[in-house]
């Protein structure tokens, strides 16, 4: 139980991480 909320963490901080990636590349762009 405790392994997979961990992995599901880690999958939700790796998912907010593209997102900050992404929003940043995008305002660098403008």
């Amino acid at each position: 139980m405790a392994e997979k909320m961990n992995s599901l963490f880690i999958k939700i901080i790796t998912e907010i991480g593209r997102n900050e990636l992404f929003q940043w590349g995008y305002i660098i762009e403008q």
